[in-house]
């Protein structure tokens, strides 16, 4: 999470990040829970 300490100029640029952020955890959360099961 290297992104999180870049110099944020404007608090939108900042939210935004965030909001990457927390898709991209929200996204690897689903894909888990959706793997293939063994049959």
């Amino acid at each position: 999470f290297a992104s999180v300490y870049r110099d944020f100029r404007d608090i939108d640029e900042f939210v935004e990040e965030l909001q990457d952020l927390s898709d991209g955890v929200a996204r690897e959360a689903l894909r888990k829970s959706q793997e293939e099961l063994p049959l």
